[in-house]
């Protein structure tokens, strides 16, 4: 009868993984609910905070909750063990007992990447829009953002050693990233007075992207390590750059001026460093705003 009231979690029998030599365990699965758990909290977070401010100020907390959504999905479906499909290993560093080829099949979360590939971007919007980058820098850091995870979800697909080829483009693509990041984002964010948040955002975010392509190489790429660890690694990434750097960045939204940054004007674009008119300033005449961010000094 206890048993009617006691149930653990089922998710991976529900949702078996056939055709997987190296595949999610019930103790990953419970790793991953525990995350979606944490993702799905902080939305709700983001989202009833964003409540507390001026509708014209709720964009950063909009975008937060979109980006945390996102991940609460992934996080969900990778958690029900759903969202994979099964590719043989290029290498049989790990093995199981009832192993019947060599290399084994393993496991591929698709998911994952797909919720990457939405979700960085608007990560790297937040950042622009604060810090006022140009558009086309913008639009060059989210492409490159797009190659890394196209370029590791390739490559996961791919049985042969063909898939370093896609590692190789991925890892082209954060480098590309990583420089738009230490220089250009971070540059606009000096000349835009946001100097400690330009600082503490692009270095963090530079050293968690860099580790991406580290646990993809572990995983899909030499199966050193079981999707149980996979999901460890990719989980503690995951909400060390979309939770607490993003709790970080909405930390440094506070108390700016969000019609002197021209985040509220709807007649110019909210990325150009234009907007950033003076009160009682001609509006022909581009005057950096005061008190942009309590605390901050410009460099």
């Amino acid at each position: 009868m206890s048993s009617l009231f006691i149930r653990g979690n089922d998710a991976v029998i529900i949702n078996n993984s056939d055709g997987s030599d190296f595949h999610l365990t019930s103790h990953g699965s419970d790793w991953l609910w525990a995350a979606f758990s944490v993702f799905a909290l902080f939305t709700l977070l983001s989202a009833g905070l964003s409540y507390t401010k001026p509708k014209a100020e709720r964009l950063f907390y909009n975008i937060t909750s979109l980006v945390l959504l996102i991940m609460s999905v992934s996080y969900f479906t990778t958690a029900s063990n759903l969202g994979w499909t099964t590719i043989q290993a290029e290498f049989n560093h790990v093995a199981v007992t009832d192993q019947v080829t060599e290399p084994g099949f393993r496991q591929v979360f698709y998911v994952r990447f797909i919720g990457w590939f939405l979700a960085f971007p608007l990560v790297i919007i937040n950042y622009a829009t604060l810090f006022s980058l140009d558009w086309s820098n913008v639009f060059f850091t989210i492409a490159a953002q797009w190659m890394t995870v196209l370029g590791l979800l390739f490559g996961s697909l791919i049985h042969s050693t063909y898939k370093w080829g896609y590692f190789t483009f991925a890892t082209f693509g954060f480098l590309l990233e990583a420089v738009q990041l230490l220089w250009f984002f971070r540059r606009s964010a000096i000349e835009t007075y946001f100097v400690k948040a330009g600082n503490i955002l692009t270095s963090l975010s530079t050293l968690l992207l860099m580790l991406y392509p580290i646990a993809w190489a572990l995983s899909y790429g030499g199966n050193v390590i079981q999707p149980d660890s996979e999901a460890v690694f990719f989980g503690v990434l995951d909400v060390c750059y979309f939770i607490i750097l993003g709790a970080m960045f909405l930390f440094f939204t506070q108390g700016i001026d969000f019609a002197a940054l021209g985040i509220t004007s709807f007649d110019a674009p909210a990325l150009h460093r234009s907007t950033y008119v003076r009160p009682g300033a001609s509006a022909t005449k581009k005057v950096a705003p005061e008190n942009r961010h309590s605390g901050e000094t410009a460099v």
